[in-house]
């Protein structure tokens, strides 16, 4: 087994806007004011050990979402620069509320949505961006297949209580009570996530060189709030910044997991120190589960995938994925996945779950049935988007399906 590590950072570009609150891009002119922190990618390449010596890359993108159209245009641009057929490549965005929206052109599908979302935003600006992401994503893709080296496989996981359900239920006929941010509504009492799970994966080269660190959560990364307008990777960013520091290691990889309706414990507010905050609690809880992490025998493959389509009407289907990742299942989800829909795979999966969000596109919010019965904001979004309750549920009988033929 084999792995491969290469990191790129975007230029910083004064006229983009970052892109997660309303608030933020109805009531402040266009632009940021600055970087808390450098926005980049990263790309992980898996390479199994025998004949086939199958490939995989697994990117995370400092960035809130990637359109539909956009996603697959960067997976064949890159398949087409690396000779990999392009299931084999994974976009990944941490879902930072701090970084700009990239599209293809104005007249495309993503640059409608972003003249929605931010109509103040130049398209010179979100073209150079996007030109750039494009041509940094191909280059991490070919450092990384060229600093491929053996490793051994290790992973873990525990709770972690650094997240909360930001839905507060209220009286039977009336929809929950959001709660933002625990400071400015004290009287809502929210309790905790519903999926409140922190998994590993450790890949350590034999040669003693930098551990890979591989590690997924399902927290928004929105520390950084509505009237904040610095570009920023969020507590995701801080996190992997400490753990770099401490474990030794730049190969350090984050990836969103079932975050629809949870909310960092320290949320939408305007202090970078809030941040290292929350950075601290949970590189120390990772730091902890490096130092626990069992080991994956060598001769099983380091990585497998299966893949199917979700039909829900003649016009609708969605494509799923799951990744058969060291020990742990990856359902890859192009949306923002409600907590409590992950949960449930992790009480009937036999593996343990590595969920990977955001990815390859994005679809909105997938609520559960209770959600739907309740309404509120995620329920609105998803209804706008073509949701009917029950979707969720047969998104999770789907990889139900899946997961049973991985790992059969």
């Amino acid at each position: 087994m084999k792995a491969g590590f290469a990191q790129e950072w975007f230029p910083h570009d004064p006229r983009l806007t970052p892109f997660g609150f309303g608030f933020r891009s109805g009531k402040f002119p266009p632009g940021n004011e600055g970087q808390e922190a450098p926005l980049g990618l990263s790309c992980t390449a898996l390479q199994n050990d025998g004949p086939q010596q199958d490939l995989l890359l697994l990117f995370s993108l400092d960035l809130a979402i990637l359109f539909d159209d956009l996603a697959e245009h960067l997976r064949q641009t890159i398949a087409k620069a690396t000779n990999l057929p392009a299931p084999n490549i994974q976009l990944a965005c941490t879902h930072t509320h701090s970084a700009p929206l990239p599209a293809l052109d104005p007249s495309s599908e993503s640059g409608a949505r972003i003249s929605e979302f931010l109509p103040g935003d130049e398209p010179g600006a979100i073209r150079s961006f996007t030109e750039n992401l494009t041509q940094l994503a191909v280059r991490a893709a070919h450092r990384a297949l060229g600093l491929l080296v053996p490793v051994r496989v290790r992973y873990q996981q525990a709770l972690t209580g650094l997240g909360y359900q930001r839905r507060v239920p209220q009286k039977p006929a009336e929809a929950p009570a959001l709660c933002w941010n625990q400071e400015e509504l004290p009287d809502l009492s929210p309790p905790p996530s519903p999926d409140p799970w922190l998994s590993l994966l450790l890949l350590e080269p034999l040669g003693g060189s930098e551990p890979f660190v591989l590690w997924s959560t399902g927290i928004h990364p929105v520390t950084l709030g509505k009237t904040s307008r610095l570009l920023s990777p969020d507590w995701p960013g801080a996190t992997n910044r400490l753990l770099a520091e401490h474990l030794g290691s730049r190969r350090i990889a984050f990836f969103q997991g079932a975050s629809g309706e949870v909310h960092p414990w320290l949320a939408t507010g305007a202090e970078t120190k809030e941040l290292s905050l929350m950075a601290a609690a949970m590189a120390a809880q990772i730091r902890l589960l490096v130092r626990t992490a069992r080991p994956w025998p060598e001769d099983q493959p380091l990585w497998a995938m299966a893949a199917d389509t979700l039909s829900l009407t003649r016009e609708n289907s969605l494509p799923l994925t799951l990744l058969r990742l060291g020990p742990f299942a990856a359902p890859v989800l192009p949306l923002e996945l409600f907590a409590s829909l992950a949960q449930s795979w992790r009480k009937s999966w036999a593996a343990p779950l590595f969920p990977i969000t955001l990815a390859n596109g994005w679809q909105a919010y997938w609520p559960d049935q209770q959600a739907f019965r309740e309404g509120g904001y995620e329920v609105d979004v998803a209804r706008r988007w073509g949701r009917k309750p029950g979707d969720g549920e047969k998104l999770v009988a789907a990889y139900d399906h899946l997961s049973a033929k991985l790992f059969s």
